[in-house]
């Protein structure tokens, strides 16, 4: 009776995860995705319908790629199937809107995608606009700073603000000036998974 109960509770776990896996979105067209089209970004997985979605996504994230060399943690030849990203957001003060434009330009920085607050994916309580990460190139909003952090840890975002300074475009004092989020993020390869992992333990979780 054990073993039945056992195996029934198995196939329904199983059956959970098949409708997850069917009910997973591609994030620039919302169809379902294609098990054989993604990629890793931070150590986590994110799939798409087609190879159109996903180059518009790696575009959207300002992705270089060099392509593989050496991994970058034991130094030997990485594998090309190894390939993962990754992205960090960076803030960027600067003294106007004129300038923020300007950098926007310069930098040649893809438009955040930004659907207003909104209510806490958590809690389901109206967002706060002043509590958000931004991630895959959208900006995601929260109820409190509890509700954000759950988010980061779950999907590893790396946001940095080493607070305002001099404008890099005027040289002005941005300190109450608008602030432009920077994406950047770098394809990476490695030798296998032990150091991929190790990878992401240095390059991401470190940051968080």
């Amino acid at each position: 009776m054990k073993r039945i109960t056992a195996l029934l509770l198995t196939g329904l776990a199983l059956a959970v995860l098949q409708v997850q896996a069917d009910e997973a979105k591609c994030p620039i067209s919302g169809k379902p995705v294609d098990p054989a089209c993604k990629i890793t970004v931070n150590g986590k997985e994110v799939g798409f319908c087609c190879d159109n979605c996903k180059g518009k996504f790696e575009a959207a994230l300002n992705t270089k790629d060099a392509g593989p060399g050496k991994c970058p943690i034991s130094g030997e030849p990485a594998d090309k199937d190894t390939r993962m990203l990754i992205s960090t957001v960076e803030a960027v003060h600067v003294c106007c809107n004129k300038c923020a434009k300007k950098y926007t330009e310069s930098h040649k920085l893809a438009a955040i995608k930004d659907d207003g607050a909104g209510k806490c994916p958590y809690s389901g309580e109206p967002a706060d606009a002043d509590v958000f990460v931004i991630d895959q190139g959208r900006k995601q909003y929260f109820c409190c700073n509890k509700c954000k952090a759950k988010y980061v840890k779950e999907h590893n975002v790396v946001m940095i603000d080493k607070g305002a300074g001099k404008c890099p475009i005027s040289g002005e004092d941005a300190t109450d000036g608008p602030v432009v989020w920077q994406v950047k993020t770098e394809a990476v390869y490695t030798c296998c998974e032990k150091c991929a992992a190790k990878l992401v333990k240095e390059k991401v979780l470190a940051k968080m």
